[in-house]
This record gives C-alpha cells, structure tokens and sequence, in this order.
C-alpha cells in the first residue's frame, strides 16, 4: 500500500511539471497576439527536472509492477515546419509521437517536452502543434564542461616546435629554481677579530671570469598554432534596425540646394622663379642630380689586442675625469698610473689629467709641476692644452718659469689661437721680470688690439724701451698708451697711475717739471702709488720753485690719517721747502719729527744686517 502511494504521487507530480514548464510571460506579445509557448523557451534548469522526476518515475513503477516503466515520449523527435500546414495541423495525416521545438542557434541544451494529456494517456495521443515564432534562446556562455574539454584538447596537442636546439651553460655556474644561469660575485671569507675571534663575511669578488651563460632554445615561427582544435562559435541573434533618421523639413532642403557656388577662377601661370624652381625639372636633371654609388670598401679585419692593468686604469681615470667633479679621486689614481707605466703615451696622458686636475683644484705648484713636463715633451696630443690650462690664471710666482717653457717651445703652431695673445703677454712679463727686456719688447708686440691685454701690453713695452735706455721711444709709447686709455669708456685705473707716475718720471728726469706735474696730480687717490706719487710731486713743486704747494702737501702726508704709512722722505721735501722759505725754526722741528720716529728703525736695520747673512 506504500509503494502504490508513492507511485500515485510520482504521477501527479509527473504530470504537473510540463504545466508549469509550459507557463509563458504575459508580456512577451506577438504581433498575432499569440502567447509564445514556453516549449521555445527550453532551459536546461527544466530539463533537468523533467529527467529527474521521469527516472523517481521509473523507480516507483519497478517497485510496484517489478518490471522497468516504459517512456512516455518517443526517442526519436520530429521538427515542426514554420509553414501554413504545420499551423493547420499535422503534415501528410501522420500522427508524431512527440513534437520537438529546435533552434539552430541553441548548441549547448536540446530538450523534449510533453503535454499533459500526454503523460496521463496513452504515449500515442496527437500533440497539439506548437508555431516556431523564430524567437532566439537567450545566450547562456561558455559552460564549464566545453572548457574543461578545450583545456583536454590543449594538452593533447603540441603548441611549441623547436627549429634550433639550445646549449647548455658552463661548468661554472649555477642554476636558479627557475632553470636560470647564475653566478655569485660575493665570496665567503674569514676575517680575524681584535678579540682573536674569527668572523664569515662576505667579500665582492675582485675578478669575475670569462661566463658562458649557453644559448636558449629557438622556436618555429608556427609557434602556438593550433592545427586541431576549434573553439565553438555561437551564432548572432536577429539584427534589429537602427532607428531612421528624423525627418528634414522641405524649406531647410531648399535653403541648402538653392544657394549658388561661386565657380572657381581659371589657373594662371605662375612664375617659377618665385617659388624658388628656377628650370623645368626633367629626367635628365634628375639623373644628373642622383649620386653615385661606388663599391663598397672591403673591411680587413684585424685581431683583438686585450688591455693592459695600466690601460685599464687610465680608461677608468679618463671616465671619471670626463665627468667634471670626480679630481680629488683621481689624483691618487692618476699619481700611481704615471709613475708605474712603462708605455710613455700613457704616462704622459695620466701626467696631464693629474696636472689638470690639480689646476681645477687650484693647487697651483701641483698642477705648474705636472703640465710643465707635458709642455716641455711637446707631446702633440696634450702639449697644447697644457699650455692653454696654465695661462688661465697664472700666478705671478710662476710667470717666469712660464716665460722660459714658452720660449723654448719649439712647437708654437700647438698653441690655439684664442689663448696666443694672452701666452704672449704672459711670456713678456715673465722676461722682463728676468730683465730680457728685447725679449719682453718682443713678445709684448705680438698682442693684438683686440686683446683685453693690449693696454697692459702697451705699458709693457713703453717701459722696457726705458730699460733699454730709449728715453724717447719710452715716453712716445706711454703717451700713446695714455691717449688710447682716454678713447676707452672704462678705461683700466691700475693701468692709468702706472703709466701717470712712470711716465712723470721719464719726464721729470728730462727736466721737463711743468709736464710732469699734471701727470703726478692724475694718479688715482685710491692707488697704492698715490703716497709715492705725492712725495714725488713735492720734489716736482720744488724745482719748480713751488716750496708753499711742496710744503702744503707733505703737511697732508703728516696728519695722523696717514700715522701707519712709510714715509720718512716726505720729511725731506718739507724741511727743504721750510729752509727756501726761511723758516728754520719749522726745518728744525721737521727734522726733530723725523729723528724721533725713524731713528729706531736705522738701529734696528743696522742690527740685523750684522747679524743675518746675506740680509743686505
């Protein structure tokens, strides 16, 4: 009696589920107002339960009746046309076991449905025919299982094929988890603590040797081709037609197509020449303008010269010193490099970079010390620029030895133009600091006016003519010099009161005193000269018989502003000018003035001239 139960409820349950299987949405409206039936709606969830219930089924008849139940729906479906006989009725007076609603689109489900009548009666009951409304399923995806099985056939073929096998690394390396090559370049070491206590630590490796890191595998150019395997496309539902266009309305259309188009005005020939084609361009112009192409040149290889320690340092030194701020690494490098060289060429490279180094880092005898050899090797490479580096800013301890390199260089061409006059100049002054004075004459000659070192020159020149004993070319150069300083906007003040106070001086000895009066009078007050000028001028007013104008000056040296300056012959001039004058008690005082303040130093130059040798 339970089993019967049980079978009772399976069947209504049975019958029940094509009911609500079939149950379509109110909203989806055709245009025959048909409603859609669920049936071309089919969904895997209502099969699913359609096979379930169908196998509870089975499972209550064996129960009951012990033998197996048989289907309701026949195995093999048929299509239903989507003609005007399907709608009428069945086709050709058959009657089909059960009716299948298919859709091309729809790959992945396809599921047979029955009506009730059909599940309650007998299974060959006529089913009502169901109209194909040509409404797609909707897209469900990619199911888990066709992936799983695209994976499957993935595996199964080969993506990759090798044209060119690889080869295997060195024997001196290791392999990372990842089969990649890989060489330490720190080693352990054993270091020995103050506390007599040993210590592991790691050390960069100082040589790293010759790798060989071996070669990958090449691969086909049909790499990851799958010949085989084809992925399942779903096929595209209906197109639905873009909305039209909105109406124009006919007075817009008339606007636009009734308005005239200025013609376009007819071509005119232009002038080539304006456009910068002077000539018409034909073939043969193009021909003649086409370069020629030659053999190419054969390239002799040669064999490979490995460097040398030294090589490679000086290649090191040359990069850092490249880099503009690395010489107060480099001078330790470059030392070493220079004195350990056996190669001449490198040596004298490494000589010049540490010489230039050190006149960047204004160690001036350092750098005078170093690009003085490079100079005197008259190295073609950097003898030059030596000369060029010491030039810029030499200090006046080293401008004679520079004047005697310069003057025994015999490569003068290596000297760049832009730094001749200024070597020029520097090579006068050092001779004539030596008293050549025909060579500082010279070399003074050869600066150019647009030189910013022509006046300095000029002057240089004017007195060695005096050193010379040419009065007067001395004094003709001067003048000249004091009219070009005249013709200049900011003329040099240094270089005035030299020439004033030297070329006073030329003249006073000429005996032309009302001449060098003004001259002493132009020196500028701020000048270093101007308390020796003045004490001059007073010897000027004298012999001009100007005793008052001598007098009245030397009383201005006097006063306590100038308490600190040497001056003891400005004492003179004044106790001169008081005696011309009669004023003997005013000498006398003078004279007492400068006994009183100067005595002291005879005694003490007296004392270590006796004591000190060669102190005269």
């Amino acid at each position: 009696m339970r089993s019967l139960n049980l079978l009772v409820f399976f069947g209504i349950l049975l019958a029940s589920v094509p009911s609500y299987a079939g149950l379509s949405d109110p909203n989806e409206l055709v245009e025959n107002s048909k409603v859609d039936p669920a049936l071309t709606r089919s969904t895997t969830t209502w099969s699913t339960v359609t096979e379930t219930v169908k196998d509870w089924w089975d499972k209550g008849v064996t129960a009951v009746t012990g033998t197996k139940a048989k289907s309701k729906t026949s195995p093999t479906p048929t299509s239903v046309q989507q003609n005007a006989e399907t709608v009428g009725g069945p086709a050709n007076g058959t009657t089909p076991e059960s009716t299948e609603i298919s859709n091309s689109n729809d790959t992945s489900t396809s599921t047979t449905e029955v009506t009730e009548e059909q599940t309650l009666t007998s299974p060959e009951a006529t089913p009502t025919p169901v109209v194909d409304l040509g409404v797609p399923p909707a897209d469900t995806g990619t199911s888990f299982s066709e992936l799983k099985e695209a994976q499957r056939q993935l595996k199964q073929q080969s993506v990759t094929r090798t044209s060119k096998p690889g080869r295997k690394h060195g024997a001196n390396l290791k392999v990372s988890k990842t089969g990649v090559p890989i060489f330490p370049l720190e080693i352990k070491q054993t270091v020995k603590l103050k506390n007599g206590k040993t210590k592991v630590v790691m050390a960069p490796l100082k040589k790293i040797p010759r790798l060989d890191v071996g070669e990958e595998p090449t691969l086909s150019a049909e790499d990851f081709i799958l010949k085989d395997y084809k992925f399942p496309l779903r096929n595209v539902g209906d197109v639905k037609s873009l909305p039209s266009p909105e109406l124009v309305m006919d007075g817009a259309v008339k606007a636009l197509t009734s308005r005239q188009v200025v013609p376009a005005k007819p071509s005119v020939d232009m002038e080539k020449k304006s456009f910068g084609v002077a000539k018409v361009v034909t073939k043969e112009s193009i021909t003649k303008a086409m370069p020629k192409v030659g053999d190419l040149l054969v390239i002799a290889e040669k064999p490979v010269k490995n460097y040398t320690e030294n090589q490679l340092k000086m290649l090191t030194a040359s990069i850092l010193y490249s880099q503009g701020d690395r010489c107060h690494v480099l001078l330790g490098l470059l030392e070493d490099i220079a004195k350990d060289s056996k190669d001449a060429k490198i040596q004298s490279e490494a000589t010049f970079h540490l010489g230039a180094c050190a006149h960047k880092l204004k160690m001036n005898s350092l750098a005078f010390e170093r690009l003085s050899t490079v100079i005197r090797s008259e190295n073609p490479d950097f003898a030059g620029e030596a000369i060029e580096l010491l030039a810029q800013g030499l200090p006046a301890e080293h401008e004679l030895p520079f004047s005697k390199l310069i003057r025994d260089f015999k490569a003068q061409k290596l000297i760049s133009q832009k730094i001749r006059d200024e070597v020029n100049f520097l090579t006068a002054k050092g001779a004539f600091k030596e008293s050549n004075y025909q060579a500082a004459k010279s070399f003074a000659e050869k600066v150019s006016e647009a030189s910013p070192r022509f006046g300095q020159a000029q002057y240089l020149i004017g007195i060695s003519w005096y050193s010379l004993g040419n009065l007067g070319k001395a004094v003709a150069k001067l003048e000249g010099l004091r009219g070009w300083l005249a013709s200049q906007k900011n003329p040099d003040k240094n270089l005035n009161s030299l020439s004033a106070i030297n070329l006073a001086r030329m003249k006073f000895t000429q005996g032309r005193f009302k001449d060098a009066l003004p001259l002493y009078m132009a020196i500028d007050k701020d000048h270093p000269f101007w308390v020796q000028g003045l004490v001059e001028q007073g010897w000027t007013q004298l012999a001009l018989e100007d005793y008052s104008g001598a007098i009245g000056n030397m009383y201005s040296l006097h006063s306590p502003y100038f308490k600190a300056v040497y001056k003891p012959e400005s004492f003179v001039v004044r106790t001169i000018g008081y005696l011309n004058i009669c004023q003997y008690g005013d000498a006398y005082r003078t004279l007492s003035w400068l006994e009183h303040d100067y005595r002291p130093w005879s005694s003490a130059i007296d004392t270590y001239v006796s004591t000190k040798k060669l102190a005269s």
